[in-house]
């Protein structure tokens, strides 16, 4: 009794054990991770060769869930599916039934590698019985199947059921290419396994004669047996045209309209299939019938080309094999990279027997050519005996002959050429041994080849010339022992081995192109490979433009322009599967100089790679990347340098890690190096989904630093930017978002990125800006950027020669904000001395193509209100070298919209100054006053006052600058903005002191006006000089030689320029302003010109005009000397006549000038006529003298004697006067001592010595000279008074005193 209580407690227990397990089991299978858990325990069930792997995988195992990602792989056959949905109920697998809900799935891709399995291998089914009921209904999105068959299909859906009798498919539907089709069937699990599958469908396709819709019912039908060998399916198929609608359009009246001949009356596309399939026979084809018409294969099938067949098949039991019979013509033949077929006819005639075939006859015309093949079955019991005596197997032998096709109609970026050729082949016991030879046929290639559209071919790529392959066929192996392309400038040679199911190879190529030579050797397939690749470019130029000519070459490759050498090692060692993930590369590009040039720019614009290094090496998965190098391009030369790896993470998805880079960057018409360093790595994260392509960045931070003392740094956080493609005419959406900082950014910078240094206008100091941006970009965006200073402090020169003074800024603050379409800013500058500002704007934006715009009618608002002190920040507005001060209190409101602003304000400067140190310009005491109302400025008051100040004169300005909006109401799409100002100014000077520089003083008075309408300036206005004075430069300052040539340094920008400019045609040329000058010039009472010997005054009147495109100033009038005098050679002359005249040029006016050497008895000087380009000058005496004496008197004063010396001196003089500079040898020399005279006088005979004069005149009339001869003791000194033009009193003392009186009377 014990022992049955125990007994009984025991079973309790284990059954109260089983009730808790199962309790539990059942409490599990409801968790959110079970199916995750489940999948996982069954990768271990399956058996040995499959694997299963899924990912991202939710829900539980008693209701079902999502997997994301799932694979299911035996040796070359994969299944896989993404984004998988399963509803399920564990209710029914109590009474035996595996119901689900539904079963979803976004993507379905077979790839089926596997060999064909012989025909001895197809063993009939006996039984496919399920050991449970079954009821599924599915739905895939799309459907890809690859391998030895290629299938895309969309909208597969569908309801599978198993009743433990029968296998049935309802509902099920499925879209190929432009076919729509329904699918029902059933199959018996037991013999005799009875088939029946029905599909229809409608295709849509176009009327041949008038390219119409048409809608193609398609009918399917295939029924019969599955048990046993010599099971027997019927197919029964057509396509029928579906039935126009409506009533048929009768007789018209009047004359109708001629078909088409190419195209009227065609019929519409339909076809007619009978055929008896035996699946398990080596030969499933027993007996078909068919025929069709206007057949286009790519409405049935998406990877087929587009065609237009009409013919006739048929397969007929003869013997025990078949024979079949083939008839078609193509009326839509073309080349194969327009999805055409190549084929216009062809005629066979196969028989198939004994496991073996053979072609009685093939004919077969395209391309511009013909084909004609034919083989047959051979056996010789007595030659191929194997050695036991058993006869041999059949052996196929078979040719074929080429003539005349034409590459360019296979593939229309093709040259053209016309080949003939012969292919042979013959089997042996290993396959099927072929020859095949093409070699260039005599005559001219049909370049109006039949069914070849689309006008004129852009590219002209390879002309093959000869083509030469010898081989075996081993199915599925193609073995080519020798293989041999050569085109007009190419060739290729080598072995290579072919797996044309699991597409592995191996072999060795050797490709030689112009400028480049490459060699490929190894294998590689899925699970294995090694192998090597190098590429070498010796000349870039020439491999380019090979490239270019290939089919598929990018067109931009056409317009660059390549100059260099490069060369490229690779070496890669395991196989493809699983996405490469096993496959490891290493690879490396070395571009010792290579140049990049696009059309149009010029040789100093282009792109010049130098020592450029780049390594690779690693696996899809994990691989590392080092690059180095130097690039220039116009004046700026860049280096980088870079380390990163990353790879594949799965399908579409790729990481990259950023681990150092450093970029320098240096410009030649600037000093220093710019230096961009990463100062932590960053990760970067590419993912296609389907149409969605996303691209993150990690976050991370660069320093930059610069020439000068300072960095900045910049850091970001977490960045994403993503796309999706749209389809139909929505374009595709974009959206982003990045958010970061920058700090340190130095105010010093400006004087190294700007063209006015801060010095200049009066500024200086440590301030530093930091700021933040925040932007999201979506169907909405919004944006948050601010820059500020952070420290430091500005110094103003607030007058020119004061002391620095700091600013005391406070605040100095820049915001940007947008949300959704409206786009706000906001500016804030505070300081002690420095003024106070505020602006705030706003407008909207519009999105229009998945970018953002600022529209033409988008509304505008504005304030703005300064209050500045006179600083020297206006500087610049001004050219360089111009200082502009003054303070300016502004408050001013805009409204309206981007294209018709609206202004209301007021703006108020004084203390205004301009100045230019270089051209004596000196304004000050200036104010302004000017109104904003709508889009007019009027210029109520604009004062400024000359050199010196209140005594330097005044001019004033008063006039208005209105803005006048197009026509058609969008200003951005004018030409130029030029033709919406209307400019009226007017301005009056009194007094002004224009320049107050010490050799250059001008002081003018009058008015003038300007006019601007419609890109014209009319000026017209009347200056009359009061005061000036002119002091012309000494000409002593270095000269080069005529032989030296200054070339100025090439501007980058002027090959852009002028490229720029010829590529706009007249009609889109900006135009520019086109002034209108007519000033009159009165030189005034007081104009002197001093310089160069010259003293002298200016009268006279001049007309200033300039007028058209040519803007050179042309001037009309009179200026004559008033008085003056002229030193030349050491001699005072008497300006008596001085005359320019201007008749157009301004700087070649007519020349008519008299200078005459003054107390002499005999008058002489210098005579200048002619032009200033090509003046003519003569010496002048009265009465006329030879030349020697001309010049003797004007040098020396007096007759010419015959000494050496004084010979020699009016030589050089003469020599000096012809040279132009009007100086004697001793000329320098006198005026560097004071003297006007110093001159060496020869004796006139051998026995008088050599004496040396020095004179000084005193005054006009009165003259000292002291002589000395070189070999006496005592010299003697003169004493010249002139009392008249005819009488002079001449004293001397010395060896000799006396006193003469002279009185000279000129005669013939």
């Amino acid at each position: 009794m014990k022992a049955l209580r125990i007994t009984l407690y025991l079973m309790a227990a284990t059954l109260a054990l089983a009730v808790a397990l199962a309790a539990a089991l059942w409490s599990w299978t409801g968790t959110g991770t079970s199916l995750a858990t489940a999948l996982g325990q069954l990768q271990r069930w399956l058996p040995a060769g499959q694997t299963l792997e899924v990912k991202q995988v939710t829900g539980s195992v008693r209701s079902g869930g999502s997997i994301g990602w799932l694979r299911w792989q035996q040796g070359e056959l994969s299944i896989e599916l993404r984004d998988i949905t399963v509803a399920w109920s564990l209710r029914p697998l109590l009474g035996g039934e595996l119901r689900l809900g539904q079963v979803n799935a976004k993507t379905l891709h077979v790839d089926d590698r596997r060999a064909p399995s012989e025909p001895d291998a197809r063993v009939p089914p006996t039984d496919l019985s399920l050991p449970l009921k079954v009821d599924v209904p599915f739905s895939v999105d799309t459907v890809e199947w690859t391998g030895s068959m290629s299938l895309n299909a969309t909208e597969l859906s569908g309801h599978y059921v198993f009743d433990s009798d029968i296998h049935r498919l309802d509902e099920g539907q499925i879209r190929i290419s432009s076919g729509n089709y329904q699918v029902k069937g059933s199959l018996q699990a037991r013999t005799p396994m009875a088939l029946t599958v029905q599909v229809d469908g409608t295709v849509q396709a176009t009327l041949p004669s008038t390219q119409k819709p048409l809608l193609v019912q398609a009918h399917a039908t295939l029924t019969g047996p599955l048990a046993g060998r010599d099971a027997a399916l019927e197919l029964q198929a057509a396509l029928v045209p579906e039935p126009q609608s409506g009533p048929r359009p009768g007789p018209q009246p009047g004359p109708q309209p001629t078909p088409h001949p190419s195209r009227g009356n065609q019929p519409a596309m339909q076809a007619q299939v009978s055929a008896r399939i035996q699946p398990w026979q080596p030969q499933p084809v027993a007996e078909a019938q068919a025929h069709w018409q206007a057949l286009d294969l790519a409405a049935l099938w998406p990877q087929a080309p587009q065609t237009r067949l009409a013919g006739t098949a048929t397969v007929t039991p003869a013997d025990a094999g078949w024979k079949a019979a083939i008839q078609l013509n193509n009326t839509l033949s073309g080349p194969w990279n327009q999805q055409r077929l190549p084929l216009e006819n062809l005629v066979a005639t196969v028989t198939y027997a004994k496991s073996q075939w053979s072609i009685d006859s093939l004919k077969a015309t395209g391309a511009g050519g013909r084909i004609e093949a034919k083989g047959q079955l051979s056996t010789n019991a007595n030659t191929n005996a194997s050695a036991t005596g058993s006869p041999a197997p059949a052996q196929w032998n078979g040719s074929a002959s080429v003539y005349r096709i034409n590459p360019a109609a296979l593939d229309s970026r093709l040259g053209e050429a016309l080949l003939d050729g012969q292919l042979t082949a013959q089997e042996v016991p290993s396959g099927i041994a072929f020859e095949a030879s093409l070699q260039a046929a005599t005559g001219k290639a049909n370049t109006n080849t039949a069914g070849t559209p689309g006008g004129k071919r852009t590219l002209n790529g390879l002309r093959l010339k000869t083509v030469h392959a010898q081989g075996l066929w081993e199915a599925p192996l193609l073995k080519l022992a020798k293989l041999s392309v050569q085109t007009d400038d190419a060739q290729l040679q080598g072995q290579l081995t072919f797996h044309t199911v699991t597409q592995a190879m191996e072999g060795q190529l050797t490709l030689l192109v112009p400028g480049a030579q490459s060699t490929l050797a190894g294998h590689l397939a899925s699970n294995r490979g090694e192998g090597d690749v190098r590429l070498t470019v010796t000349d870039a130029a020439l491999a380019s433009r090979w490239i270019a000519r290939l089919p598929g070459a990018p067109t931009t490759l056409g317009q660059t322009s390549v100059q260099g050498n490069a060369a490229f090692t690779g070496h890669w060692q395991g196989g493809w599967q699983n996405q490469g993930e096993a496959l490891r590369i290493q690879a490396g590009l070395s571009v010792p100089k290579l140049d990049l040039r696009t059309a149009g720019q010029s040789a100093s614009q282009a792109l010049q790679l130098r020592d450029w290094q780049v390594d690779a090496s690693g696996t899809l998965r994990s691989l590392s990347l080092t690059t180095r190098g130097q690039a220039e391009t116009g004046t700026q030369r860049f280096n980088l340098q870079a380390k990163a790896h990353g790879g594949r993470l799965g399908e579409g998805a790729w990481q990259a890690l950023l681990d150092t880079a450093q970029l320098t960057a240096q410009d030649r018409m600037k000093p220093g190096t710019w230096t961009l360093q990463l100062s932590d790595p960053v990760t970067f994260n590419s993912k296609q989904i389907g149409t969605t392509h996303t691209l993150e960045t990690s976050a991370g931070s660069a320093r930059l630093s610069g020439p000068v003392p300072g960095s900045a740094l910049v850091s970001w956080q977490p960045a994403r930017w993503s796309q999706q493609t749209a389809s139909g005419r929505l374009g595709a959406r974009t959206e982003w978002r990045t958010q970061g900082r920058v700090a340190d950014l130095p105010l010093a910078w400006l004087d190294l990125l700007g063209q006015t240094q801060m010095a200049n206008l009066g500024l200086r100091g440590d301030v530093l800006f930091g700021g933040a941006w925040d932007a999201t970009s979506a169907e909405t965006l919004r944006l948050h950027a601010t820059l500020e200073r952070t420290s430091g402090d500005l110094l103003l020169q607030t007058e020119a020669d004061a002391s620095s003074l700091a600013a005391g800024v406070r605040e100095a603050r820049l915001v940007v904000t947008a949300e959704g379409d409206q786009l706000t800013a906001s500016l804030r500058w505070d300081s002690e001395r420095a003024g106070k500002a505020q602006a705030d704007f706003n407008t909207r934006l519009q999105r229009q193509d998945g970018s953002w715009n600022w529209p033409a009618d988008a509304a505008v608002g504005a304030t703005i209100k300064a209050q500045l002190p006179p600083v020297g920040i206006w500087s610049l507005l001004a050219p360089p070298g111009w200082r502009l001060r003054g303070s300016l209190d502004a408050d001013a409101v805009l409204s309206g919209t981007r294209n018709a602003p609206q202004w209301r304000g007021n703006l108020v400067a004084q203390d205004l100054a301009v100045r230019s140190v270089v051209d004596g310009l000196d304004f000050s005491q200036g104010a302004l006053r000017a109104t904003l109302d709508g889009q007019r400025l009027d210029i109520d008051d604009f004062t400024l006052h000359g050199a010196g100040g209140a005594n330097g004169g005044l001019l004033r300005v008063k006039g208005s600058v209105v803005w006048v909006p197009s026509a058609g109401g969008d200003t951005a799409a004018s030409a130029s903005a030029l033709q919406h100002v209307r400019m009226e100014l007017d301005a009056t000077a009194l007094a002004l002191r224009v320049s107050a520089r010490a050799d250059r003083n001008l002081v003018v008075s009058g008015t003038l006006t300007a006019r601007l309408n419609d890109t014209k300036l009319a000026i017209r206005g009347n200056l009359k000089a009061d005061q000036a004075l002119f002091i012309l430069p000494e000409d002593t300052a270095p000269r080069l030689g005529d032989d030296v040539v200054v070339r100025a340094p090439a501007d980058p920008q002027a090959p852009a320029t002028v490229a720029k400019t010829t590529a706009i045609t007249p009609a889109t040329k900006s135009p520019r302003v086109l002034p209108d000058v007519a000033i009159t010039l009165d030189l005034g009472p007081s104009f002197l010109l001093r310089g160069s010997g010259l003293v002298t005054r200016l009268a006279g009147n001049l007309e200033l005009r300039s007028a058209g495109v040519d803007l050179t100033p042309r001037l009309t009038g009179e200026l004559a000397t008033v008085g003056g005098t002229y030193r030349a050679y050491g001699q005072l002359l008497s300006i008596e006549q001085g005359v320019l005249r201007f008749a157009g040029p301004y700087n070649n006016p007519y020349l008519d000038i008299l200078a005459i050497r003054p107390n002499l008895q005999q008058r002489v000087g210098v005579q200048i006529r002619g032009t200033a380009r090509s003046p003519v000058a003569r010496l002048y005496a009265e009465p006329d003298l030879p030349d020697a004496e001309k010049l003797s008197w004007l040098i020396l004063g007096r007759a010419a004697a015959n000494g050496g010396a004084e010979t020699a001196m009016l030589q050089q003089a003469a020599l000096a006067l012809l040279r132009g500079n009007g100086k004697t040898p001793t000329g320098s020399l006198g005026d560097a001592i004071g003297l006007d005279e110093l001159s060496v006088r020869g004796g006139a005979t051998s026995a008088d010595a050599t004496t040396v004069v020095l004179g000084k005149r005193l005054s006009r009339d009165f003259y000292v000279a002291y002589e000395r001869s070189l070999s006496g003791i005592l010299g003697t000194l003169y004493i010249f008074y002139d009392l008249s033009r005819r009488v002079t009193v001449r004293a001397q003392t010395g060896e000799q005193s006396a006193i003469d009186l002279i009185f000279t009377l000129p005669y013939d």
